[in-house]
């Protein structure tokens, strides 16, 4: 079981911003934020 769970802000009118910021990186920051989040939801305590 993951002690860490990953959830995507959605805002009344639909919009996910944290979506759209992480979409607006370059390349390499969006794989580092990507690789980050996918690090903490594989993470067991």
């Amino acid at each position: 079981m993951s002690k860490f769970r990953v959830d995507f802000y959605k805002k009344a009118d639909g919009s996910k911003p944290l979506g759209e910021f992480i979409r607006s990186l370059d390349y390499k920051m969006k794989a580092k934020v990507v690789a980050t989040c996918i690090s903490l939801k594989n993470t067991e305590a």
